[in-house]
């Protein structure tokens, strides 16, 4: 029995391809998601100062609230259910 190498090769790079491909969108997911997480951490934090402080809020607050929200909107749509909690 004859074995042809080159298209058992080939026919496991097709199989092997595409599990490459969902590691690769898996982990960038899971990377922004954190960098999500993260954002939302920072934004809470600084709400609460905020709520402590005896006059209004300062300028530099309001500027890094703008600053944050601006990255929040460049997050994919895939982690919406995020920016909702």
């Amino acid at each position: 029995m004859e074995t042809h190498v080159g298209d058992i090769t080939h026919v496991i790079q097709l199989a092997v391809a595409p599990v490459f491909l969902l590691t690769a969108i898996a982990a960038l997911i899971t990377t922004l998601n954190a960098r999500l997480g993260r954002i939302v951490d920072r934004m809470r934090v600084i709400l609460n100062q905020d709520e402590s402080l005896p006059q209004g809020r300062p300028e530099t607050v309001t500027r890094e609230l703008h600053r944050l929200s601006r990255r929040i909107s460049c997050t994919p749509p895939s982690s919406a259910p995020l920016r909702r909690a």
